[in-house]
């Protein structure tokens, strides 16, 4: 878990993600992160983001931590004041923000931490008053051209009754959401085994499949399917329910929340977004929906068992073995036709029994100009038709790969074993 936490703060899109945050802060805007329900991943990306950007903006910044027990949690502005110790003008029992920030001299940029920690309706005054803090340095630094601190907070989002600011002039609203990208988690699979990453063994290539397929960007499913991804699909689904429950996802809740509604083919939308759709925010929190730029909005894996569609989990499981598995066999074929021109030149191509149809008839001319070209049914036809003791292993590799090629052909799933003996048949040719 340790390994992935650190890695996943590696990645291109978390870098830039931060970056965005950084960038903001330098042009004197208060920052908004917020993140899906907390968890030991957001719990880690807070703190990499903080600290990166305090090192990277090099500001003055001071830390506000907001404890539930406190009697003043619900006013912000005295809880800053208590922590900033701050001095009141003469005769200013409570000043409004503005005069605060006007007559105080206060660090660069306040970190406000534990936001998570309090109850959604003292949330919700934290967040108002982040508006107030916004306008109010808005409008001095019109008036004054000067910068005024700014504020950055972390929200995991635990309910969906909050009203969340809305990125404005002075203040940048930023969503964890398209992030990390499918190939980032299968970057983050291949850092994971540690190594060079020089030569990809075949169980380490299954896994980036796999795990790039079925998590979408769950970082915490990731981690749970780590060590599973070598089952057959019926432990899978197994180990999906398992995980639902530990969420606690049960049919009713997702039915309530309008789950079943969303699962609409592979994916619910391909449309670039910002930000989850408001509609969507809950079940966004809640981990049930993810977004990647290569599949766009797609719903958890774990609620799909819930909700008994085991046929989208066969579906990812089909893709993922078919963008590892299919280009593998198609070198093997061309190897074979390339050794096959080698030995006996072109005319092993006739081979084959005479072509019958005119589809049959093309294949064939092409074939002549280009023996690479020979799909794996007329090159085991031919070998079939033509037997010899040099040309036996080309036709047990040949039949054992096209079998492999059908199942997949025919959206059928192949086994680990299965993927292990094409790997070992293949070196051996």
């Amino acid at each position: 878990m340790s390994n992935k936490l650190s890695l996943v703060t590696t990645l291109p899109t978390v870098l830039s993600w931060r970056q965005q945050m950084v960038e903001g802060i330098k042009q004197g805007n208060s920052v908004l992160g917020i993140l899906p329900k907390g968890n030991v991943w957001s719990d880690y990306l807070t703190r990499f983001c903080c600290q990166g950007i305090v090192e990277m903006t090099g500001l003055w910044a001071e830390d506000v931590l907001l404890d539930p027990a406190d009697k003043s949690i619900h006013l912000p502005l005295s809880i800053i004041r208590q922590q900033m110790d701050y001095d009141a003008p003469q005769g200013v029992e409570l000043p409004s923000v503005q005069t605060f920030l006007q007559t105080t001299d206060l660090p660069d940029l306040i970190i406000i931490s534990g936001l998570e920690r309090l109850e959604a309706e003292v949330q919700q005054t934290w967040l108002d008053f982040l508006l107030l803090w916004q306008e109010a340095a808005h409008a001095i630094k019109s008036a004054e051209g000067r910068n005024m601190p700014c504020l950055l907070l972390f929200l995991p989002l635990e309910v969906d009754n909050l009203r969340l600011p809305q990125a404005d002039t002075g203040l940048l609203v930023s969503w964890w959401w398209s992030l990390p990208t499918v190939l980032e988690v299968q970057l983050l699979c291949r850092l994971s085994e540690g190594g060079e990453m020089l030569e990809l063994t075949g169980n380490e290539a299954w896994r980036e499949a796999i795990l790039a397929e079925l998590v979408g960007n769950d970082l915490p499913l990731l981690d749970y399917l780590w060590d599973y991804v070598f089952e057959p699909p019926k432990k899978i689904i197994e180990c999906l329910a398992h995980y639902a429950r530990q969420r606690g996802w049960t049919q009713a809740k997702l039915e309530s929340w309008g789950v079943p509604s969303l699962v609409q083919g592979s994916g619910v939308s391909r449309q670039l977004l910002r930000a989850p759709l408001a509609a969507h925010r809950s079940l966004w929190a809640e981990g049930l929906l993810s977004r990647t730029p290569e599949r766009g909005v797609e719903v958890s894996l774990a609620a799909l068992v819930v909700l008994k569609r085991l046929d989208q989990v066969k579906h990812r499981l089909w893709r993922a073995q078919s963008r590892l598995i299919l280009p593998i066999l198609d070198e093997w074929r061309l190897e074979i036709c390339a050794a096959l021109t080698q030995q006996y030149g072109r005319e092993w191509v006739d081979w084959g029994p005479t072509p019958q149809t005119e589809e049959q008839k093309k294949q064939r001319e092409q074939a002549r100009l280009d023996p690479l070209t020979t799909e794996w049914g007329a090159l085991k036809w031919a070998l079939f038709r033509q037997p010899m003791p040099e040309t036996e292993r080309f036709l047990k590799q040949v039949t054992w790969a096209q079998k492999a090629r059908n199942i997949l052909a025919h959206y059928q799933l192949v086994s680990f074993e299965t993927y292990e003996q094409l790997l070992m048949m293949k070196k051996d040719s």
